[in-house]
């Protein structure tokens, strides 16, 4: 099957969150602060037009909260898609601010949904590998079996010369995301969202089970939240 045949079988398309500068809900390639390349203008581009080209019934946007504007990055995502696509079904899922516990939260909040549907995830290509990786991983400790995403490369949809146009920015990326595969791999791999919980303090009250794993939420810095979110459905 090829890749277009392949794409027009998705049911769900998963779309990590890129940086966004808070102020304006811009989308920058490059990440001002870092230098690091973001790729967040071509991730949610490609998005909106793997939208209009394949249809998936369903974009499931998924976004870390602020300390202090909670859920403005998916809102601000959807908003993107939907302006340039108004016909297509978005949902939003909010998690703490890190790939992994993107796809924490995914997990405990829908992943009964995306059992026996046929899913994607939509990244930049340096973003892919490590976000797959953490899919493998928490999938297993789940036991849901979803089983790998069909990884979708913003760049192959569409890409205006990005690479290209940040080459220093986007060569610091790829090597940033290099130490964190083989930190992962090693075992070594630190979560900072763990360090960051007193920032989501309200969130996690209520809803801890939608944000941590089940032995986060035993974690002793958790303490505080652990005993109040609904039982976990898995």
């Amino acid at each position: 099957m090829s890749g277009e045949e392949l794409f027009s079988t998705v049911d769900v398309l998963i779309v990590p969150s890129p940086a966004v500068q808070h102020d304006a809900c811009i989308f920058p390639d490059v990440e001002p602060q870092s230098g690091l390349s973001v790729g967040g203008k071509v991730r949610l581009t490609a998005a909106t037009e793997f939208s209009i080209r394949y249809a998936p019934r369903l974009i499931v946007v998924v976004g870390g909260m602020d300390q202090h504007d909670r859920f403005r990055m998916t809102g601000a995502m959807k908003d993107f898609v939907l302006e340039r696509n108004p016909r297509t079904n978005v949902k939003t899922v909010n998690s703490l601010p890190c790939t992994r516990h993107n796809i924490v939260a995914l997990f405990n909040q829908i992943g009964e949904e995306l059992q026996n549907k046929k899913v994607a995830v939509l990244s930049n290509d340096y973003h892919l590998p490590r976000f797959l990786a953490f899919w493998s991983k928490l999938d297993e400790a789940y036991d849901l079996k979803l089983g790998r995403p069909i990884p979708v490369a913003a760049e192959r949809i569409h890409d205006a010369g990005h690479r290209d146009g940040y080459a220093a920015a986007y060569g610091k990326r790829l090597r940033a995301e290099a130490d964190g595969i083989a930190h992962l791999r090693a075992g070594e791999y630190f979560d900072k969202c763990m360090d960051k919980l007193d920032d989501f303090a309200d969130e996690l009250r209520q809803h801890a089970d939608w944000y941590l794993t089940p032995q986060e939420r035993a974690d002793p810095r958790a303490a505080n939240f652990r005993f109040l979110g609904r039982p976990l459905k898995t």
